[in-house]
């Protein structure tokens, strides 16, 4: 039996990167959707634009760190 195993090339530390990014997205919606609804349901301003800053800043870092050089 021939072992044919592809040869990797990833860099130490990239599915590190990857669960980072989709933590992030993760976050970054979940607070959007709940501060949505937060709105809309119990008219909470308060907690909504919290959770929408949380989002907010979740995609900001994320942005930030995929457009550095």
């Amino acid at each position: 039996m021939i072992d044919t195993q592809k040869p990797t090339t990833d860099k130490p530390g990239t599915k590190l990167v990857g669960c980072a990014v989709l933590g992030a997205c993760l976050t970054g919606f979940i607070a959007m959707a709940g501060g949505v609804l937060a709105i809309l349901q119990n008219q909470e301003f308060l907690g909504g634009g919290v959770l929408l800053i949380g989002s907010a800043l979740s995609f900001g870092l994320l942005l930030n760190a995929l457009r550095r050089d």
